[in-house]
């Protein structure tokens, strides 16, 4: 492709734009007066007169075509003469460039977009067709028209349209040129009004509901309309409700006061108002602040407040009922009657659309009835190959563009380009985004939409959820035939995440307000371009279409259009004194400076594109090179905002300089940021002397924030603050933006520029700080070139290579450019290197993605890394690099020994030597393994390793503490596993990988870590689970600052009975208690390292690549563990998200218990979560969630999406008594029933029976057995000094000797043994806890449900030990009951975990409720015995969840049910 370089004027049209225009002739309907045939020249007008005509006003003509007309007082089309077929043209001139670059197409025709766009469909006979359907943010009968569902017919809308410009003329006085402001909801109403107004040949404008005060005033200043036009009531956006009227009211009252300087103060029009005058004064919005305000006498316009829809006093509604039954031919002839078409020059002003130029002032764009409406009818049959009749059934078809009428977007592709094309229009009233991001692709589905046009913003919030990747491709969006962009510049990766997941036939469009309508799209001479697979590609490209001719600047590469087309804006609207002037050209000097430079070679929007040198060319473009940047769709120029902070003061400081600049974001496309000089004020606002203190930035952030919002709108809010000394500038003393937005956008500016280069390093500092912790960014990692680096193939997990959890460490803190992750959670494996790995940073927070599966979530933190603090100093404690040696403080740590592996002569040491040396100076040596063997250990459980992950020379542990040495010559990567490594393995017949890490520091990252060195590894298990442990690793050069020598010593901490890791002292050395340095280097640590228990194939907390999502991870962050958090952020998302977040999480558990997808339409019971599961259900649950879920919210027979609503409701006002020290345990548990069980049982109550037979013949078999039982747990204490009330806080302690019946032939303490002795415990903690009472009120003993067991150190004969109990979680009917045997040194050598219930009634299946415990005051006795009819599985549809009236509250549900089980 040839691109053309911009030169000359550009006044010349194109011949393709002359072409197009010239087919207007036969596609458009013009007015024919009836006076043409004397105007008539020889090869143009028509031959003859008219015959027949229509009145329209005063004149006299007909509607008609190149091929037919309208007869007078018809309804009816009738061919035109053929001999004046071939020579007739509506123009005396197809364009008129004799006042370039003002270009009258058409000049001399006269036509009437209402006309084109309404009336012509009807007089073709498809009155019956839809015009346009209005979709409501959520349909609700309740909410009358604000959740309805509403389609028009082109009948209709004509009856509608026809009566409301009767209302305007008749009622308002509305006439030709005159200006009307809307500012309300793009719905049928709206449309209505505005086709009225075009009808009338009357200017209009419109804006977003979401517009402030200061935008509206703006407006109303600068347009100086003759009315302003809102609803009466509130209206509903995005959820909330909207007083436009309200805004409209405080915006003139606002103007009045403005006005009232001077002059005489003037009261707010209304709708009687007329004539009204007052003296303007621009908004603040359109000049400096400190420059003196112009007053211009313009008059006071009325505000008219319209009804809703189908309200009784809605004459466009009302219109549209009378023109329902009509036939077409009498519709239109009513119409004609009722209000008949203006016919109007095609250069009449048709609309104006505010927009933002180059030098950050609003300018109303004007576009006109001729060439605009040729230009976007022409664009909707040539990219979107549309014909009319498309959607004409109001059930299928149509076009659904994201937008609003107060953006261009909603002038051309919701309003006029459908109706002209004979397209239905699908409306999403509200914002697009209500209630959920989904709202747009779901509408696609519902209205079976075949054209989309939508803003990149939307797919953008869609993407920063990978999730919605899936819920995206669910929804049915194969009735699309062609989808594109709205006005805006679009990158690759949205464009291929549209096209993988919307349809594949999603092309890229470029156009702006100024360009009217698409001048850039696919590629429309590529044949069968949507019809034909492969087509079109995800690449962003897109081009000219066939009327633009495109040329690029050589220096700027701004898009230059070399030569006018038909839809391009006329001029900027202003000069308002003489608009009603035929000869009127607006603030033509202003357009002409802003968008035709001199020799520039056309006209100028001021984007950025460049030259695709691919196969068939193309164009991608890059955003603004001017001082406007587009936040989410909006344009806004950065002088506005400016003008905004000028006049700020916070802490008293007030703004000296300031400059705003747009910052790449990936949701917003662009986001502005300020970067502010501050100057103090002393008090009366004038300077005083510099003292201490400090601006308050988040006070000024605020502050800049209300009153941009008030003046502009709150999209343009800065979203940071940068506070400097002084702003870069050129030698000029122009402030330097391009270096500040290249900084934004990580790159490195030159300073050579600069008048003074030294103010530029400390805002590179500051930038770089919010580019790590602030900014919103995208982009993709080269997996292949860290794959092969680190050797990634040799890392092996049960049979796969696997990016290691060290390499994700290493490499994403290197490309974030970072020393510090924190809350690091791996989600999923990546086992291939040509992986796409794309990562998604907003603010802190960053994700990381391969295809539509998260594989890692992580928070970047800023400031230095200082790894020297994480780890235990057991072994002694190493330095940061650089710093001398001397001890740093651990975290939570208590002194402790080091244990050197060079000696004072830098002699490396022998494996025997160190440990002996360790061992003399106390640091007991519990276990030691050599490279085999621990490599040997690795290979049982399935976790092989090659290469340079065979890094570990040998691993020494004393007690929960280990160090292990590297081999040198080891990358980065393979030394990080290596502590990794040693934990994985650590507990025999027990596979743990890595899930997440709660802090990661590393000072030698990729680029600076030395392989030559030795390396050391210290780490230790904070806390042992049966599914998980947390370790903190502190990985050390050895030898960096040389030997301090070994000074004290320090025991690992051992686990505690509550699974936590206590500390106790050891044997420590006389020469010192406190911990030494090792004399090495730390460059690197791990803290709260988790690792997760791998059964079968699958890690127990992490689910299979198949699930959706964790079951114990949140799906609101990247911290696996903090359910605090979870919660927090759960209780941030709306009903419907945080409804979606429930069930995504209860998906993921049930889909991991059962090894099946959830049911939502299912009950608990039918969905497999039978007892156990059941119970597990709501553990995990809790854990993940943050939240107290109970079997409270578990009712019969009702859907598993009933309790997905409920927990989500629950989550929303549940408190945790987690952080307060006087609560009770598990404050999930039914305290006061079982308390209430407790003072019946002492008054000697029971509901439960045993035979007496059967209660004599057990005590008698097991009298003896049973007697020693008795007094070794304490029963005759139980029973001289029961306990008054249940206390499950307990830890009871019994003190033991390994006897000689509790050993097997090798005097190990046996496994029967050992489970025999945990019983002791469990009893024990029965009787001094009080849930002794609970057995004997209901006569029923505990039932083991499941027994785990762990094996940590053995026990031989005749060795002592302690046997801890503790009650460690209750949920449902379940209860766990942690045993830790220990040895004297506290060390842990075997624990059992009891999960224990109590069957209450085995035939009918039922269990004890720990949270719901059932009294059963109904006086019904409790029968001994196994059920004689046992199932498996609940045998009646009772068995399952039971829905209530609400199904969503839990005050209905009776305390005291118990749950069924299996």
């Amino acid at each position: 492709m040839v691109v053309a370089t911009a030169s000359g004027d550009g006044f010349a049209p194109h011949k393709g734009a002359l072409d197009t225009a010239a087919r207007a002739a036969e596609t458009m309907w013009w007015w024919d007066p009836a006076d043409r045939a004397d105007r008539a020249k020889d090869g143009g007008g028509a031959p003859g007169k008219t015959k027949g005509v229509v009145a329209s006003g005063a004149r006299a003509g007909a509607w008609r075509t190149r091929d037919e007309l309208v007869p007078a007082g018809s309804g009816v089309k009738t061919p035109t003469p053929a001999r004046d077929r071939a020579r007739w043209t509506p123009w005396d001139e197809l364009v008129d460039c004799s006042e370039a670059p003002y270009f009258r197409w058409f000049a001399g025709a006269k036509t009437n977009a209402a006309f084109n766009a309404v009336d012509r469909h009807v007089l073709d006979g498809r009155g019956d067709d839809c015009a346009l359907t209005t979709l409501p943010e959520e349909e609700d009968p309740k909410a009358g028209v604000d959740g309805a569902r509403l389609s028009v017919t082109r009948r209709e809308l004509l009856g509608a349209v026809a009566a409301a410009a009767r209302d305007l003329r008749d009622r308002h006085g509305v006439k030709p040129r005159d200006r009307v402001l809307f500012h309300m909801p793009t719905d049928a109403t709206h449309f209505a009004y505005m086709l009225a107004c075009q009808r009338l040949g009357a200017a209009y404008s419109a804006t977003a509901v979401d517009s402030v005060e200061g935008v509206l005033a703006s407006r109303t200043a600068d347009l100086a309309p003759k009315l302003v036009i809102a609803y009466a009531e509130p209206v509903v956006h995005g959820g909330q409700p909207v007083d436009c009227a309200a805004k409209l009211r405080s915006a003139l009252d606002a103007l009045n006061r403005e006005g009232s300087e001077g002059s005489e103060p003037t009261g707010r029009g209304n709708e009687q108002s007329k004539g009204n005058k007052r003296t303007k004064k621009a908004s603040s919005n359109d000049v400096d602040p400190k420059s003196k305000v112009p007053k211009t006498n313009v008059p006071a316009p009325a505000l008219v407040l319209l009804p809703r829809w189908g309200a009784k006093k809605n004459v466009a509604s009302a219109g549209a009922a009378q023109f329902r039954s009509l036939r077409d031919e009498d519709a239109f002839k009513s119409a004609q009657k009722i209000c008949a078409c203006e016919p109007c020059d095609s250069d009449h002003p048709l609309f104006v659309s505010y927009t933002s130029g180059s030098t950050g002032k609003p300018k109303g764009v004007v576009h006109g009835h001729g060439g605009y409406v040729s230009g976007v009818l022409q664009s909707m049959t040539t990219v979107f190959e549309c014909a009319p009749g498309e959607g004409g059934d109001g059930v299928k078809g149509g076009i659904l563009t994201v937008g609003s009428a107060g953006w261009i977007t909603g002038q051309s592709y919701m309003l006029m380009g459908p109706l002209l094309a004979g397209v239905r229009s699908v409306v999403m009233v509200g914002s697009p985004v209500y209630p959920t991001p989904l709202r747009m692709i779901r509408a696609v589905e519902s209205e079976g939409c075949t054209l989309l046009k939508t803003g990149s913003a939307v797919v953008r919030q869609l993407m920063t959820d990978p999730s919605n990747a899936a819920k995206v491709d669910a929804i049915d969006t194969s009735t699309l035939r062609c989808a594109t962009f709205c006005a805006e510049p679009v990158s690759v990766e949205v464009h291929k995440y549209s096209h993988d997941h919307i349809t594949d036939k999603f092309i890229n469009s470029y156009w702006a307000t100024e360009h009217g309508a698409m001048v850039f799209s696919r590629d429309v001479a590529a044949p069968n371009g949507l019809t034909a697979r492969g087509v079109i590609k995800s690449d962003a490209r897109t081009w000219p279409l066939p009327w633009v001719s495109a040329a690029l600047d050589s220096e700027s590469s701004d898009v230059v259009i070399a030569g006018p087309y038909p839809s391009l804006a006329l001029t900027v609207f202003g000069d308002v004194q003489n608009v009603y002037d035929q000869n009127w050209r607006g603030d033509f000097a202003k357009y002409k400076e802003t968008y035709w430079p001199k020799d520039g070679g056309g006209f100028v929007q001021g984007d950025v594109a460049r030259a695709s040198g691919e196969k068939g060319g193309g164009f991608t473009f890059h955003g603004r090179s001017d001082e406007v940047i587009n936040v989410n769709g909006n344009r806004v120029g950065t002088e506005q905002i400016e003008r905004c902070l000028w006049n700020l003061e916070a802490d008293g400081y007030g703004v000296k300089d300031c400059a705003v600049v747009g910052a790449p974001d990936f949701v917003k496309g662009t986001t502005p940021v300020a970067f502010v000089v501050f100057e103090p004020l002393a008090r009366g606002g004038k300077k005083r002397k510099v003292g201490a203190g400090a601006p308050d930035l988040a006070a000024f952030k605020s502050a800049a924030a209300t009153a941009v919002g008030d003046k502009v709108g709150s999209y343009a809010a800065p979203d940071h603050i940068f506070a400097v000394n002084a702003l870069p500038k050129t030698i000029t003393n122009k402030t330097a933006r391009k270096t500040l937005q290249m900084l934004l956008a990580g790159g490195e500016p030159p300073s050579g520029n600069l008048a003074r280069a030294e103010v530029l390093p400390p805002i590179a500092e500051a930038v770089a700080e919010w580019r790590l912790t602030a900014a919103t960014t995208t982009s993709t990692i080269d997996l292949g070139k860290y794959w092969r680096r680190y050797t990634m193939d040799d890392h092996n997990i049960q049979g796969r290579a696997i990016v290691p959890g060290a390499g994700w460490l290493a490499l994403i803190a290197h490309e974030a450019g970072t020393s510090k992750l924190a809350d690091v959670a791996f989600m999923r494996g990546v086992f291939e290197p040509d992986t796409t790995i794309r990562v998604v940073k907003r603010r802190r927070l960053m994700q990381a993605t391969a295809g539509e599966e998260t594989i890692l979530k992580a928070s970047l933190v800023s400031g230095d890394a200082a790894p020297e603090t994480i780890g235990p100093d057991v072994f002694g404690r190493g330095v940061a690099l650089g710093s001398p040696s001397k001890k740093k403080p651990a975290r939570g740590k208590e002194n402790g020994v080091e244990e050197n592996s060079v000696a004072d002569n830098g002699v490396e040491q022998s494996d025997a030597s160190r440990n002996k040396n360790a061992e003399a100076v106390g640091v007991k040596i519990t276990d030691d393994s050599n490279h085999e063997q621990h490599y040997r250990r690795c290979s049982a459980l399935r976790l092989e390793y090659g290469g340079a992950y065979r890094a570990i020379e040998r691993v020494a542990w004393s007690g929960h503490a280990f160090r292990a040495e590297c081999f040198p010559r080891t990358h980065l990567a393979a030394v990080l596993d290596a502590g990794l490594q040693v934990v994985c393995a650590s507990v025999r017949a027990n596979t743990f990988i890595p899930v997440a890490v709660a802090d990661f520091q590393i000072t030698e990252g990729v680029d600076a870590f030395d392989e030559s060195r030795r390396c050391v590894v210290h780490g230790e298990i904070l806390e042992q689970y049966p599914e998980f442990l947390v370790a903190d690793l502190r990985y050390e050069y050895e030898g960096v600052q040389g030997s301090s020598g070994v000074q004290g010593s320090k025991s690992g901490g051992v686990q505690g009975s509550s699974g936590k890791k206590k500390k106790k002292a050891s044997v420590v050395s006389s020469s010192s208690a406190a911990a030494a340095t090792t004399g090495n280097g730390v460059f690197a640590s791990m803290g709260r390292a988790r690792f997760a228990r791998v059964e079968g194939t699958k890690p127990r907390l992490q689910p299979t690549k198949a699930k959706e999502a964790n079951p114990t991870a949140s799906p609101f962050g990247s911290q696996t563990l903090d359910p605090k958090t979870a919660l927090a952020r759960l209780r941030q998302l709306t009903t419907e998200q945080r409804v979606d977040a429930v069930r995504s999480v209860i998906g993921s558990i049930v889909s991991d218990l059962t090894d099946a997808d959830v049911d939502f339409s299912k009950t608990v019971f039918d969905n497999g979560m039978h007892s156990l599961n059941a119970v597990e259900l709501l553990s995990r649950l809790n854990q993940t969630l943050g939240t107290g879920v109970t079997t409270k919210l578990v009712v019969n027979d009702a859907p598993m999406a009933d309790f997905a609503v409920a927990v989500a409701e629950h989550a929303t006002t549940f408190e945790s008594t987690a952080d307060d020290p006087n609560a009770k345990p598990f404050p999930n548990v039914d305290y006061a029933n079982l308390n209430e069980i407790v003072r019946r049982r002492l008054a000697g109550k029971t509901v439960g029976n045993t035979p007496y037979w059967f209660l004599f013949k057990y005590i008698t078999y097991n009298f003896w057995k049973k007697s020693f039982q008795f007094f070794r747990i304490g029963g005759h204490k139980f029973l001289m000094n029961p306990p008054r009330e249940i206390d499950l806080s307990l830890e009871v302690r019994m003190d033991r000797v390994v006897e000689f019946r509790d050993v097997d032939m090798n005097q190990h303490y046996t496994v029967e043994m050992i489970v025999a002795r945990s019983v002791d415990g469990v009893e024990q903690l029965m009787a001094k806890s009080g849930l002794t009472h609970i057995e004997h009120y209901y006569r029923r003993n505990l039932f083991a449900a499941k027994i785990q067991s762990t094996f940590h150190k053995e026990l031989a004969h005749g060795d002592r030990y302690v046997i801890k109990t503790k009650i460690t979680k209750v949920t449902g009917s379940l209860m766990d009951i942690r045993v830790a045997f220990l040895d004297p040194d506290d060390v842990l050598c075997f624990e059992i975990l009891w999960t224990i219930l109590i069957v209450l009634d085995s035939n009918e299946r039922l269990l004890l409720d720990w949270e719901n415990v059932d009294l059963m005051d109904s006086g019904r006795r409790l029968i001994a015995g196994p059920g004689k009819g046992r199932a498996e599985a609940p045998t009646s549809a009772s068995k399952g969840l039971k829905s209530s009236s609400k199904p969503s509250s839990v005050a209905g549900v009776e305390s005291g049910r118990t749950i069924h089980t299996k």
